[in-house]
């Protein structure tokens, strides 16, 4: 088994420290500095979070994919959102339900998107 480290830590201390523009470019500087760290330290896996639509609305599907191709010898490991899929949930309509569902999907391309890039 091999441990390693996730970017919400990451997320938190700069979200909480310095003012961005976007949610688009938290999520790039804070997972640029988490591989760092993980460089750093021989970290061999990092588990990102991030929001796809973001990623994909802001045009920075690019910018990240250039980031997580730049640390080839750190696996990278996508966590999906944060939502509460259980379909058993009291959800004030389903509507929302599709959305949270809708999240994990983009989820799911954005991981084989970084798959086929061979991460």
């Amino acid at each position: 088994m091999n441990l390693g480290i996730s970017s919400l830590a990451f997320i938190v201390e700069f979200g909480s420290t310095k003012n961005y523009e976007s949610l688009g470019d938290l999520l790039l500087d804070s997972t640029k500095e988490c591989f760092n760290f993980a460089e750093k330290y021989d970290i061999k896996i990092v588990e990102i979070v991030l929001d796809p639509p973001v990623i994909f609305t802001d045009g920075d599907k690019e910018k990240f994919l250039e980031l997580t191709n730049s640390f080839p010898k750190i696996k990278t490991q996508v966590h999906g959102p944060f939502l509460d899929l259980c379909l058993c949930l009291a959800c004030n309509s389903f509507f929302k339900l599709i959305i949270h569902i809708n999240k994990y999907f983009q989820t799911i391309i954005v991981k084989t998107i970084l798959s086929s890039n061979g991460l």
